[in-house]
């Protein structure tokens, strides 16, 4: 396989256990288990390819997949989803909430930061608004890709400060009372979009 267009149509199915044709044209992507699993529940949308590296499910045209943590994994599967060219991707992810209402989402692939005094003085100092390991992957693949793609981040604690690092206890508290909402905006958002015609592209793909 000399082509990239070759490479990505047979790692998609690769990867997932899905060929190419049975996949949705909108596409919510996910890094945890459990988000799959309570799409599944909540839709009757069989889970496929949980031998595989990207388990997937599929019902009325979205498809969501778990791509596991972390940049490298968020870019290669923007690469793949370039076999299908989705026309919506939407990515359900949590975040780490920092100090700002407003600013921008700091992307690292760095895990097990939260005693770095200096690192934290840092995102202090650059006013992020939240912290994650993979939206600004998705985003600069996507475009990359001319993907269209967008993220609705769920914030599942506050890392800036010792009683607020994440904890096994922790996160299953916010998953129970939060995850159900975030994946069914999620849907509704997709649907949204499909409905009327809109996207959620925001910056011009030029030639």
């Amino acid at each position: 396989m000399k082509e990239k267009n070759e490479i990505v149509d047979n790692w998609l199915p690769r990867y997932t256990g899905v060929p190419l044709d049975q996949f949705g044209e909108h596409i919510l992507l996910t890094n945890f288990g459990g988000y799959l699993n309570a799409f599944s529940q909540l839709t009757g949308a069989p889970i496929v390819g949980l031998d595989r590296p990207m388990a997937s499910a599929t019902i009325d045209g979205i498809s969501m997949i778990n791509f596991g943590m972390g940049s490298p994994n968020a870019a290669t599967m923007m690469d793949l989803l370039s076999a299908i060219m989705p026309k919506a991707v939407l990515f359900l992810g949590k975040c780490g909430g920092l100090d700002y209402w407003t600013g921008t989402v700091y992307t690292t692939n760095r895990r097990v930061w939260e005693h770095d005094v200096e690192f934290k003085e840092y995102l202090r100092k650059v006013r992020c608004m939240a912290i994650d390991m993979e939206t600004a992957t998705i985003f600069s693949a996507g475009f990359a890709n001319r993907i269209p793609c967008g993220a609705l981040l769920l914030v599942s604690d506050q890392p800036m400060v010792p009683e607020g690092v994440k904890t096994e206890a922790s996160d299953a508290q916010v998953s129970s009372q939060f995850v159900i909402d975030h994946i069914n905006i999620g849907i509704e958002a997709l649907k949204l979009i499909r409905r009327n015609g809109k996207s959620v592209r925001h910056l011009r793909f030029d030639e």
